[in-house]
């Protein structure tokens, strides 16, 4: 049991090791920064004009809280899953020394790792665009706040929802 799960932890590894120097690859995550900061523009915009500050976290909930945002970041996730099924030359070696079923089972593990890297790398992109107009403590800014309580949200196309300030804190959600 404990060398399947070894096998499939080699599985995933192997498509990670993929990624070094793949055009493909670097071309998602470029185009990804790209993205974040084309997002986040607006935000930045909107708390210099107001002169207020965000929270670390905020401007990826806020920005990516737009159905438009998730659409356009799962376009870029399918270029990073552009190979599917990830059929390479070491696959019969792999399919010799293990079976199908730990070998898709290591597929799905890469899947899980490499969208939970990509969300990540969005998240880390957002926080260090807006980090000079941001501050680290888990409370709702007062630019959140002037666009989830008044229509200024939607006149810039950032609607930030009540329900989720009064729901939770950056950090959670």
């Amino acid at each position: 049991m404990l060398r399947k799960i070894k096998m499939v932890f080699v599985t995933a590894l192997y498509n990670f090791r993929l990624w070094k120097g793949n055009v493909r690859i670097i071309s998602t995550f470029i185009l990804a920064f790209i993205l974040c900061f084309l997002l986040t523009d607006k935000l930045i915009g909107f708390a210099v004009e107001q002169e207020t500050s965000m929270q670390a976290v905020e401007a990826f909930v806020l920005t990516f809280g737009d159905s438009n945002s998730i659409l356009l970041s799962s376009l870029l996730l399918l270029l990073l899953f552009g190979d599917v099924p990830f059929i390479t030359t070491a696959t019969p070696f792999f399919l010799i020394r293990e079976n199908r079923k730990t070998w898709v089972m290591g597929q799905v593990v890469y899947i899980i790792f490499a969208a939970a890297i990509y969300l990540l790398f969005i998240l880390l992109s957002t926080c260090l665009l807006c980090a000079k107009y941001s501050f680290p403590k888990n409370i709702w800014s007062q630019t959140a706040a002037i666009l989830a309580y008044s229509d200024k949200g939607n006149k810039i196309a950032l609607p930030a929802a009540v329900k989720t300030l009064e729901m939770g804190r950056p950090y959670q959600t």
